[in-house]
């Protein structure tokens, strides 16, 4: 990350002690600034500010857009795709700890299309599931099987989710994104 006192300090041909002086800063103080990620506060905001002719408020706009995303699209994606695991514990947990974090995270809009559509998945994957478990005791009487039929519909559920979770980590590794396009959109 290039720091935004440091590229100004040397955009002006200043050194550290120079912008010192001129700002009434401590060296200490500048060398502690152009380490660290975070914007000056209250007096050394205002004083670096007018040491390069800047408004406070367009002083602190170079942090926001100097500050690099915490975690690549591509990250957060996998992140939202393999919470999706979290079925395994506890039901419904594969909808919302997706959900929370694609919320968090949707201002991206990569983030925002790929995750609403493994969101969508998710849901309907479990409305599938759900509706399928609760119709097969019906089946089991109707055809008079003796076979626990709920066992054989649980296992593929989730052997079929978690087939689609693992293809889905597969594309986001090569950020192929243009999959689990289902015609049903919940989200």
């Amino acid at each position: 990350m290039n720091n935004p006192i440091k590229s100004l300090r040397k955009k002006q041909g200043l050194t550290q002690q120079m912008l010192a002086d001129k700002s009434g800063l401590s060296l200490r103080t500048i060398q502690r600034l152009e380490r660290e990620d975070n914007s000056p506060k209250g007096h050394s905001l205002e004083s670096l500010a007018k040491s390069f002719d800047l408004s406070t408020t367009d002083f602190k706009k170079l942090y926001t857009y100097a500050k690099p995303a915490k975690h690549s699209p591509k990250q957060i994606l996998s992140l939202i795709n393999l919470s999706g695991l979290c079925f395994l514990i506890l039901p419904l947990s594969n909808i919302f700890i997706p959900f929370f974090i694609w919320r968090k995270n949707k201002t991206n809009p990569e983030v925002d299309e790929v995750g609403r559509k493994i969101l969508n998945y998710q849901i309907i994957w479990t409305l599938c599931l759900f509706l399928s478990l609760s119709m097969t005791p019906f089946i089991n009487l109707g055809l008079n099987i003796s076979t626990p039929l709920i066992l054989i519909v649980l296992f593929l559920g989730i052997a079929i989710n978690l087939f689609c979770i693992f293809k889905t980590a597969l594309h986001i590794q090569k950020e192929e994104y243009n999959f689990l396009n289902l015609p049903l959109k919940l989200i």
